[in-house]
């Protein structure tokens, strides 16, 4: 699984998108690579593996990505859409609320069926941007 070309905010994000299907697996080999001599690098990707709180971490940033971060990527890149200032202003205020909500005893919310971050950004589009 390659990096993300270009190292920007959401890169954790988009890394723990890509890591998250195989996190279990990764657990397991590691695991299971205790019986041979020590290796530093996967000893300590085994430590780190085992802290429940890195695993929530992985998880939360996955689904981060996947909800919020891959559509705002896409809206900012995109050259058709013709964004205005404002309009960009507009999607940071919505990430704050994301964030204000995310920290919110309704964080579950984001889970729900036909959660947005922020409404369409144009109207008339057929299908979300990401």
């Amino acid at each position: 699984m390659p990096l993300p070309e270009h190292k920007r905010q959401d890169w954790s994000a988009e890394t723990s998108y890509q890591i998250y299907p195989a996190y279990a697996a990764i657990l397991q080999y590691t695991v299971e690579t205790l019986l041979l001599e020590a290796n530093v690098l996967r000893d300590s990707v085994l430590v780190r593996l085992e802290c429940i709180h890195y695993e929530c971490y992985i998880h939360v940033n996955a689904l981060v990505w996947r909800l919020v971060y891959k559509e705002l990527r896409a809206v900012t890149n995109d050259q058709t859409l013709d964004l205005n200032p404002l309009e960009v202003n507009d999607l940071n205020d919505y990430l704050w609320d994301v964030g204000t909500l995310l920290t919110s005893t309704d964080a579950l919310d984001i889970l729900e069926d036909g959660w947005r971050p922020w409404p369409r950004v144009k109207d008339g589009t057929a299908a979300p941007l990401a």
